[in-house]
């Protein structure tokens, strides 16, 4: 969670009669941020370039008293008081973006000159006051948008200094994530113009090479700088505001589609690396990683990862903006323990595999922020620590096992990161381990082997019990405990299972009977333990447990290590109620030398082999391998564990209703009008199958993502889609509505419905009162059949027009004829209409998008009434 008190910059732009968002930007370095243009022998010349102008009704500031008001030159003149500050870039910024973005602009001075990186460590004064300021102005309301920092000249003056300087950064921008509770807040640093030539290149490469999620560089390089060679000029100041502006817009703009006819639809994409801006002579933004093409910004529309909104007055461009994106740039996988050849040579045909193992925690939180996705086994904890440290880049944890509790499922939700496991792989191998366990206790093997190898030959004292006839009980009868009654039947035991959550036909199936809990270690002759590890299991087996038992009982474990409480069985073996052991599990792996359970007679211990074998170490790493790479393109998994979990067989059946479910509620909340908060929604399944046929969490979390993504900075994933949702005030229901026929189709249409809200196109809205829109699949592919009370059908796979318009003669080819010559391929067109010659409502499906001028001439068309042009 943020420290905004405010959702509201999550909605449209305020209109006349609604409080107006208040949009935050923390402001903040040394002497070149809090602005020396204009100042000479400490005294500024009070001269205000247009581009810096107060505008009292939109851009405010922060004073040191923490009180906001009208922002003007010179910003920091009450928080860097050591010397005169004049003109920064921080008005220029303002001014600039202040007709992109909605709502109040309210700036957080922060910079202090002549301070080092090393002056900005938590903990320390110039840390805390930033943080403290941040955090006062985004109390009163509004949303923290981006810091932008211009700082390094102070590095350059030593070799440890500058060589430290990239760490020290991330390390900053890591903390003041956590500390603001936003773990992707953007930063837009500067790259350095002066300072210490011998050491002045070394910062710069620093800056310009951190490569973290929402991080990207504006080069100062080239800007005119002031006689002393340290700061910048009036001049070059506005200049620099212009940069960030432009890297602001590009990078992490996100206003709603509000400006008629004069909207830059930009289509939102997963989070990628970060791009490096550089100032040259054209002002062109340069990626830190290898170029390999050069292109204008509208033609790299749908390759940048926010929308922006372009108001028709006040464009400003100075000079083209240009992108270097490299096409190429692949995710990086950090393996933090051991992995089959098979899985690396899986991950490495994908992506970058760094293979780091025995990290300690420290280390893995350090290196976890330049990671997309982590691979671990039991060994390696993942905590919250991980993913706050990750700032937000990481986005697929694979559990390469079964087992899962190594990992925070909790945090890993909050962060929107999907966990993966591996659980079919080493299922025979453990259930193979868990027999061999069971005949190597019950025939004394271990104790045995050892005799004879020590010089003795004691037939009488390994005399061992049988098994055939003994009730075997099977605690946890999921697909490693499943495994196992298969393999003891055929041993000729009798076999009773406790689990709460296994289906009992499947028990029936195999001749295995269901009986609780107390039943089961009361009756059992032995025990076999398979069940995961959480708080209801810690130590379930226990002093109070141990006594229920009957006595001579004999427990295998090849689960978890924590579901027995180590010192009560130590207890319970001395006591005769148990009279044998036999583990692959610990509480602490590895146990101590001197642990009274490993050294007692009577337990067989082995060191957590339950699933090393060859065969199934090389099936996990591939099994592993593919759910991560298959998470990371964005593909469905059907092995993720904090995620709505759906068979494979299902995802697959419903993938093109996953594609419907996104795209109506990108289209239903583009059609909500300015001003109005999406707060109620309403999601409707129409469906032959039962409703326990139909498990809608999945539909409903693709709903949630399309809905909250163009209105929001976040990126909505199957895993934090609920939550999300929650955080933001989206109530969202459900409803199931039962229609006769043939269920052999999943579902027959979804209706996405949001009440108490204005907008964009009345024709959307139904009789009932709610924005509406339906879908359907037809042959694979997702169909618009409903806006409003009007029946259209059209495919979702491109970008939509809707017109409303009186139905006569001659539209169809009017507006088709307006696209022919602006080269847009229409793909679909349908009229839904009330009665001929009456209202009707034309929707068309366009492959490219219409550029503003065909978009204006299709509304001057006098029989339409009303349009809209919606982005998918």
């Amino acid at each position: 969670m943020g420290i905004s008190s405010s959702s509201q910059n999550d909605e449209p732009p305020p209109t006349t009669t609604t409080t107006a968002t208040k949009q935050i930007f923390i402001l903040s370095g040394q002497s070149n941020m809090a602005g020396r243009g204009g100042v000479k022998h400490n005294h500024w010349d009070r001269i205000v370039p247009d581009d810096c102008k107060p505008d009292p009704s939109i851009i405010h500031r922060l004073n040191a008293n923490l009180i906001s008001e009208t922002a003007q030159e010179p910003l920091h003149s009450d928080i860097d008081t050591r010397k005169a500050c004049g003109v920064g870039p921080g008005m220029s910024f303002a001014n600039a973006v202040k007709d992109y973005i909605a709502g109040v602009i309210d700036l957080v001075p922060c910079a202090v000159g002549g301070t080092a990186i090393n002056e900005w460590r938590k903990g320390h004064h110039l840390y805390n006051e930033m943080v403290r300021r941040a955090k006062s102005a985004a109390s009163s309301g509004g949303e923290i948008k981006a810091m932008l920092w211009f700082q390094g000249e102070s590095d350059t003056a030593s070799k440890h200094d500058a060589e430290s300087y990239r760490s020290k950064m991330e390390k900053l921008i890591h903390d003041l994530r956590s500390d603001l509770g936003l773990p992707s807040l953007p930063i837009i640093q500067v790259a350095i113009a002066s300072g210490d030539e011998k050491y002045l290149e070394v910062v710069r490469e620093a800056q310009k090479s951190i490569d973290l999620p929402n991080v990207v560089c504006v080069d100062a390089k080239g800007l005119e700088l002031k006689e002393d060679n340290l700061h910048l000029t009036t001049e070059a100041q506005v200049k620099l505001g212009h940069m960030l502006a432009d890297a602001y817009l590009a990078h992490f703009g996100n206003a709603w589609l509000s400006a008629p006819f004069e909207t830059a639809y930009i289509r939102k994409r997963p989070q990628s690396p970060p791009l490096t801006m550089a100032a040259s002579a054209s002002s062109s933004l340069i990626s830190s990683r290898s170029p390999i093409k050069l292109t204008s910004l509208s033609s790299l529309r749908w390759k940048l990862p926010v929308s922006v909104s372009l108001p028709r007055h006040q464009r400003r461009r100075a000079s083209p903006v240009f992108v270097v994106v490299s096409m190429d740039a692949k995710p990086t996988v950090l393996v933090a323990e051991k992995l089959g050849e098979a899985g690396l040579s899986l991950l490495k045909d994908f992506a970058n595999v760094d293979c780091s193992y025995n990290l300690s925690p420290e280390e893995l939180c350090t290196k976890i922020s330049l990671c997309d996705a982590l691979i671990v086994r039991s060994g390696t904890k993942v905590s919250r620590e991980v993913f706050e440290s990750s700032g937000g880049r990481l986005k697929v944890v694979g559990r390469a096992g079964v087992g899962i509790d190594n990992v925070d499922l909790g945090a890993a939700t909050e962060h929107g990161c999907l966990v993966v496991n591996a659980p079919t792989a080493n299922t025979v191998a453990a259930a193979e381990h868990g027999i061999a366990l069971l005949t190597a206790m019950a025939r004394n093997v271990a104790q045995a082997d050892a005799s004879i190898k020590a010089g003795k030959w004691q037939r009488n004292k390994y005399v061992g019990v049988s098994l055939v006839g003994k009730t075997l009980a099977v605690m946890g009868f999921g697909k490693v405990g499943t495994e196992v009654a298969r393999r003891a039947k055929g041993l000729g035991m009798h076999i009773i299972a406790h689990d709460p959550y296994a289906p009992a036909d499947r028990a029936h199936a195999l001749g295995v009977e269901l009986v609780s809990f107390d039943e089961a270690i009361k009756t059992a002759d032995f025990i076999s333990l398979h069940m995961p590890l959480t708080p209801a299991t810690s130590k379930i087996l226990n002093d109070e447990n141990f006594a229920k038992m009957k006595k001579g009982v004999r427990i295998i474990n090849v689960a978890r290590g924590g579901v027995i409480d180590e010192e009560a069985l130590v207890r319970a073996l001395d006591a005769g109620i148990v009279a044998q052991a036999a583990l692959d599990v610990f509480t602490v792996e590895p146990p101590p030398k001197d642990s009274r359970l490993i050294q007692h007679e009577n337990v067989t211990v082995t060191p957590h082999l339950g699933a090393s074998t060859m065969e199934a170490q090389e099936g996990v790493a591939i099994e592993i391998a593919e759910a991560v790479v298959g998470a990371l393109r964005g593909e469905l998994a059907a092995t993720a564990v904090n995620a709505p979990m759906v068979p494979a067989e299902v995802l697959t059946e419903l993938k093109p209703y996953v594609t419907l479910a996104e795209k109506l509620g990108r289209l239903a909340v583009q059609l909500v009008a300015g001003g109005s908060g999406v707060k109620s929604v309403k999601v409707s399944y129409a469906s032959a199958r039962a409703p326990d046929d139909l498990d809608t969490r999945l539909l409903r979390a693709m709903v949630t993502k399309g809905l909250i993504e163009p209105i929001s900075s976040v990126f909505v994933n199957l895993v934090n889609a609920d939550f999300t949702a929650k955080q933001r005030g989206v109530r969202i229901s459900e409803e199931r509505v039962i229609l006769d026929g043939s269920p052999e189709k999943p579902l027959e249409t979804i209706q996405v419905q949001i009440a108490n809200v204005e907008s964009r196109f009345a024709s959307a809205i139904s009789e009932s009162g709610e924005v509406t829109v339906e879908g359907k699949v037809k042959d694979g592919v997702p169909h618009l059949t409903k806006v409003g009370a009007f029946e259209v059908d059209v495919s979702l796979e491109g970008n939509i027009i809707l017109c409303r318009q009186v139905d006569q003669p001659g539209m169809i080819g009017t507006v088709g004829s307006i696209l022919g010559e602006e080269n847009v391929n229409v793909s679909f067109m349908s009229v839904g209409r009330i009665a001929p010659r009456k209202q009707a409502v034309m929707a068309i499906g366009v492959d490219e998008h219409p550029s503003k001028s065909a978009l204006k001439r299709i509304g001057e068309i006098p029989a339409v009434e009303e349009f809209v042009f919606l982005d998918l």
